[in-house]
């Protein structure tokens, strides 16, 4: 592992660590090993097999320790970092699992402490059955259950699924990732359409958004900052029945692929109002607020996190930037058949405060600085639910082309796409 890896991952730890919480996407854990016993070989597989069954896999990070409601690094032994052994893992695993979960292990050094990360993917075409019962010593404690799929919930515990809601949920998930790459496939195939003029939103939107940019007023959300709006190109204020509904598009919907969720929902800050929900976060270089109303409209702001460094201020990341956009369209992709299973949405990204700017990157990745005298980025489309589906990685593509030719560099396709992969697979 060279240096730049190995600061990426000690960043993507850090960030693990500033959520502070455990999620459906992320645990915590003081000591774990895999093994030595059968059992507790099955109590970890289990948690491999929920996190592989979940949307986006997950991250165990071993070697952190609970005190007084706060998550500290405290450390792990050379014994419990040599127990995960992936040779090891996939061994046992293939006695109990119809299909093995892929799992990259990595030690991470943050101030000088060693920690395990565990990364977990999810499955890629088929879930995860456990295909074998497995019991502890005595026999009479079932560890794992032939016939069953086990998930991760919000709540993060690693649960077989035993309800009818919990499977509609999961299977949601599977029908749409075969259905979405369905639509990629036959999409290459006769080729991106050309976007329609986005257009306005209707006017019964305005006081929605008009509430939405007060919130961020008031939570000093200012430029410079992202911005992402999307919402059905025809209104219906009761278009997502209750509150209820909407929290579930939104944890359905949410990108857990980095380090930090998008959009970030903070439980201390999560609220309902009188259209809608919405979120505030303060942590960190994390400066964001989002709301959701039952329109369909999805309104979020950022800061921008290099304007809390002192030696990134006056920049944005290059890699960060596709990372970003890709993760807007994903999340759009995913959201939108959740509100709608048909007609238009509109969707408006961008970025202010760009003036000036420096696009920087890791040594070795742009040749030179670029600086950009625009002062806003911004892409508005407006596109059917189906193509939204089967072309938002191209759109992502295409909208990080557009932002770096305002600082005077011309990327292809391919380059961009390349650093898609390495984001959807989680190589950091």
């Amino acid at each position: 592992m060279n240096k730049s890896e190995e600061a990426n991952l000690e960043q993507l730890v850090r960030q693990l660590l500033d959520r502070q919480a455990e999620s459906r996407s992320l645990d915590y854990k003081e000591h774990l090993t895999f093994g030595p016993t059968r059992a507790e070989k099955g109590e970890v597989l289990k948690c491999l097999m929920a996190f592989a069954n979940t949307r986006d896999g997950g991250y165990i990070l071993i070697g952190v320790q609970q005190s007084g409601g706060k998550f500290t690094p405290q450390g792990i032994s050379k014994a419990e970092a040599a127990s995960f052994d992936p040779t090891d893992i996939g061994n046992f695993a293939q006695n109990y699992c119809s299909v093995l979960p892929t799992v990259a292990a990595h030690v991470v050094n943050v101030d000088g402490v060693d920690l395990l990360l565990l990364r977990i993917d999810e499955f890629a075409s088929e879930p995860i059955v456990c295909t074998k019962d497995l019991h502890d010593a005595t026999g009479r404690t079932l560890i794992l259950r032939a016939d069953t799929i086990y998930v991760r919930t919000p709540d993060a515990r690693c649960v077989a699924i035993d309800s009818g809601e919990a499977m509609r949920a999961f299977l949601d998930l599977a029908v749409q990732k075969r259905g979405d790459a369905l639509l990629h496939q036959i999409r290459r195939l006769v080729g991106t359409s050309e976007i329609v003029d986005p257009g306005k939103l209707p006017d019964a939107y305005g006081p929605e958004l008009e509430s939405a940019a007060k919130l961020f007023d008031r939570e000093k959300i200012n430029s410079p900052y992202w911005y992402v709006e999307i919402a059905p190109t025809d209104y219906d204020a009761d278009r997502v029945p209750s509150n209820s509904r909407l929290r579930e598009i939104r944890r359905e919907s949410e990108v857990s692929i980095r380090g930090w969720d998008f959009p970030h929902v903070d439980r201390e800050h999560d609220r309902a109002f009188e259209a809608g929900i919405q979120s505030v976060t303060y942590w960190s270089w994390y400066h964001e607020a989002h709301r959701f109303y039952r329109s369909g409209l999805f309104v979020w702001r950022r800061t921008l996190a290099e304007e809390f460094s002192d030696q990134y201020k006056g920049s944005i990341s290059y890699v960060s930037a596709i990372y970003s956009l890709t993760e807007f369209f994903i999340f759009a992709n995913r959201y939108a058949p959740l509100v709608s299973t048909d007609g238009e949405f509109r969707m408006h990204i961008g970025m202010t405060g760009l003036s000036g700017r420096v696009l920087r990157s890791e040594p070795g990745i742009l040749s030179e600085d670029f600086t950009t005298g625009a002062v806003a980025y911004e892409r508005e489309l407006r596109l059917p639910v189906e193509e939204l589906r089967a072309s938002h990685m191209e759109l992502a593509n295409e909208s990080a082309r557009r932002l770096f030719e305002l600082f005077g560099l011309e990327i292809n396709q391919e380059t961009i796409g390349g650093w898609q992969k390495r984001f959807i697979e989680r190589r950091f």
